[in-house]
């Protein structure tokens, strides 16, 4: 006997008719919701069959699902998100270098991105992962000394700075003495940001501002970074609710890259043209912004990322490390030379025992970034590459940088991996599917100590982790 595809002579649920069960769980969740039968097709006496249905289903499609799993494994292989990439190395390295830009775009599948079946590996994606790598290489190196330098803007000074403000001046912002009231998100071309800071680090902003507005109360802000150059759009990293009434100064800090500034903007878009009054008679919601000051860098140098990768080797001028290591003239390097001549030449880790030191801080990076102990055998091939480097000619970073590209692109950093069909999950994958399902995120140090200690084979054991991880 069949009908709808459905062998219904033959046993409920067969684990080899994957279609089958498929079809049999959406008839037992549809049931279970009230969905199957309508109401008007409902025998008197279906709550007591809709039970005794649900009952007959349940235990065949729980068999099927497990000897599926034993079969097929619990989950297939997946890469990380881009957004999970960038916090994973935000986690180890103590500071946040942008990547999506440089990553495919992840393509959501049933609502959600981290879908195994939406995030295979291509060659693409794998030379775009190891463009990523290079650039949080690169971004965890200061390429000068600490340059001190600040900025201090009212509003007025604001919109002479910026290019172009004059087009919104009186249509969608305005002048009060020497603020800046706007009342929409402002465009590229006339943004309220500070000058862009010549090197990179962090900074300390303050501003004195207010939202205005009959009966408004407070106003959402987007903080942002936007390059200097203009090419690409602000970046936004926070948002924070400022109040209305008196002026309020307020101060928050901010990594900057090289020639970036601060900017402060609206969320919300209006066409200030519908409105055809002088702009001063509107009183709709808006920000005013006193004064916007800059300073920094502050903070550690050369900072946590630095010391995450290299430890405490000390910087020097690229020329000097090439000179010093070619036996030649080295050059002498003054530290206030300008910002394009450090562009040029770049500080750079620099080494006295460029094997010895290899070796050590890779073993040492290893030992984190797998999110399990890694192998003897793993730790040796990527030492090996970096001292097939440095025989060939290559500098202590140059030849660090690739090696430190091959572990952020290595499948025990890039891959989620699960056990083999069977085989149970061990601490380190229960912790890993913990972490990025609760933090899209690797685990941390408590969470693989656990892991390393059995507490996480227990109930006990995870719901202690999970109810820590949910309080973060």
């Amino acid at each position: 006997m069949q009908s709808g595809g459905l062998r219904l002579d033959q046993p409920l649920v067969d684990s080899a008719e994957k279609s089958a069960a498929a079809v049999w769980e959406r008839v037992h969740d549809r049931i279970q919701a009230g969905q199957m039968p309508p109401a008007e097709a409902q025998p008197a006496d279906w709550p007591a069959e809709r039970e005794q249905l649900l009952s007959l289903l349940r235990g065949p499609l729980h068999s099927a699902s497990l000897e599926r799993q034993q079969q097929d494994g619990r989950a297939m292989i997946r890469r990380l998100t881009a957004f999970e990439y960038e916090n994973t190395l935000e986690d180890l390295l103590g500071m946040r270098v942008s990547v999506s830009d440089i990553l495919p775009e992840d393509g959501p599948r049933g609502g959600f991105e981290n879908q195994s079946a939406s995030l295979d590996l291509s060659a693409v994606h794998f030379l775009k992962y190891q463009e990523a790598a290079a650039r949080v290489i690169r971004a965890v190196v200061p390429i000068s000394p600490q340059i001190p330098f600040s900025d201090e803007r009212t509003g007025r000074v604001i919109t002479e700075k910026g290019p172009n403000f004059r087009e919104g001046l009186g249509r969608s912002c305005r002048l009060d003495g020497d603020s800046l009231i706007f009342y929409t998100q402002l465009p590229r071309y006339g943004l309220c940001a500070t000058a862009a800071v010549p090197a990179a680090g962090r900074y300390r902003i303050r501003m004195q501002a207010a939202a205005v507005g009959e009966g408004v109360q407070s106003i959402p802000v987007g903080l942002m970074r936007v390059q200097q150059s203009g090419r690409e759009g602000p970046e936004l990293y926070d948002v924070v609710d400022i109040p209305a009434g008196g002026p309020q100064g307020l101060e928050f800090e901010c990594e900057l890259g090289p020639r970036q500034a601060f900017v402060v903007t609206l969320l919300t878009y209006w066409d200030i043209r519908r409105f055809k009054r002088p702009i001063e008679e509107y009183t709709g919601a808006g920000l005013r912004v006193d004064w916007l000051r800059l300073e920094g860098p502050i903070g550690d140098w050369p900072g946590n990322g630095y010391r995450a990768l290299f430890d405490e080797l000390p910087l020097k001028a690229r020329s000097v490390v090439k000179a010093e290591q070619s036996g030649g003239r080295v050059p002498v390097i003054r530290e206030d030379r300008p910002i394009q001549q450090w562009e040029a030449d770049p500080l750079v880790p620099a080494s006295e025992d460029p094997r010895g030191d290899s070796e050590r801080l890779l073993r040492r990076l290893m030992a984190r970034v797998l999110r399990r102990p890694a192998t003897a055998e793993e730790q040796q091939q990527v030492i090996e590459m970096v001292h097939a480097r440095l025989d060939a000619g290559a500098s202590f970073f140059e030849a660090m940088q690739y090696g430190l590209q091959q572990i952020f692109t290595s499948p025990g950093f890039l891959l989620l991996l699960d056990s083999p069909p069977g085989e149970v999950l061990d601490g380190y994958q229960l912790a890993s599917r913990l972490s990025y399902f609760l933090w899209c995120s690797g685990p941390d140090e408590e969470l693989l100590s656990a892991a390393a200690a059995g507490q996480l084979a227990t109930v006990e054991g995870r719901r202690s982790q999970v109810e820590r991880m949910l309080k973060s």
